[in-house]
């Protein structure tokens, strides 16, 4: 990212395992309120990346609806007691 032209433009594409969470506050030039989840710490990574470098995450700033907003969510599992 040090040597990228200021004239360019970055696409970041990849599988990165990243939430970024819906609470946007103090982030806003990087990221709107349109995502699903809660943050985990690859978000944070991912977050601290965008802002060093003046990055917009773009999955963020357009409304879908929740089908649509992430490729993959772990099922729920079911917690089993045994006696």
């Amino acid at each position: 990212m040090h040597h990228v032209k200021q004239s360019d433009i970055v696409i970041l594409l990849g599988d990165l395992n990243v939430k970024i969470g819906d609470g946007n506050l103090g982030f806003k030039n990087v990221m709107d309120r349109h995502v699903l989840g809660t943050r985990n710490e690859n978000g944070e990574i991912f977050i601290d990346l965008c802002v060093n470098y003046n990055l917009v995450i773009g999955g963020s700033l357009f409304l879908h609806t929740n089908i649509h907003k992430a490729t993959w969510v772990a099922p729920l599992t079911k917690l089993i007691m045994s006696p």
